[in-house]
Order: structure tokens, then C-alpha cells, then sequence
């Protein structure tokens, strides 16, 4: 979970944090507000668990595309109305969805 201009992004790991632990994500949001501070600190074991999961779903993706599969792939910049359409696109189409975190906004609050 992150501020981006000034409005909290949700990640697909926050989403899974939240069904699993409510108060996590209740400290996640305190920590967005300023009102508690997150704990930090280096822990390389957890940077590489996060680049061979990142490269992982790389070739992944490139062995579906590589297969001759369709993915549909929802850029975290892309409008909600385009988000949409590559949701719409998806249950008819492809059998595979890359999806950006989801970002609240006025039309769509948490």
C-alpha cells in the first residue's frame, strides 16, 4: 500500500494481506496517515525473494505469450475506463490478466 498523489494504491499482496489479517492492514493505513511509524530495516533475504518473484513472473509471462496464449495486461497508468475494457476483454478473450494495483479515486472510494 502506497500514497500516489496524495491517494492510497493497493497492491494484490495488500488485497491478500487484508483477508488475512484486517490489523495489518489497519497499521498500513495508520502508517499512510502519519499516525504510527512502519518498522524498517535492510534485509537482503527478503530483496532477493522479491527479484526472483518479479523475475519469475517475467518468463512466465513470456512462456504464455511465447506458447501462443493471450494475456491481457492492465497497465497501472491506464484510465479506469480502459481498465474496464481490459477487464471486459478478458472474460471473453484471453485466459490470462496481469493487473496493476488498484488506486481508489472520487468516482470509485474505498
Amino acid at each position: 500500500m502506497q500514497l500516489v498523489d496524495g491517494r492510497p494504491v493497493f497492491a494484490t499482496t495488500d488485497l491478500v494481506a487484508f483477508l488475512a489479517c484486517e490489523h495489518l492492514t489497519a497499521l498500513e493505513t495508520a502508517s499512510l496517515a502519519g499516525l504510527v511509524r512502519r518498522p524498517s530495516r535492510p534485509d537482503p533475504e527478503l530483496d532477493l525473494i522479491q527479484q526472483r518473484g518479479l523475475e519469475h513472473e517475467r518468463r512466465y509471462l513470456a512462456d504464455l505469450e511465447g506458447a501462443g496464449r493471450r494475456v491481457t495486461r492492465i497497465e497501472p497508468d491506464a484510465r479506469i475506463e480502459d481498465r474496464g475494457e481490459a477487464l471486459l476483454v478478458a472474460s471473453f478473450g484471453p485466459k490470462h490478466l496481469v493487473a496493476a494495483p488498484f488506486t481508489p479515486s472520487a468516482s470509485r472510494p474505498l
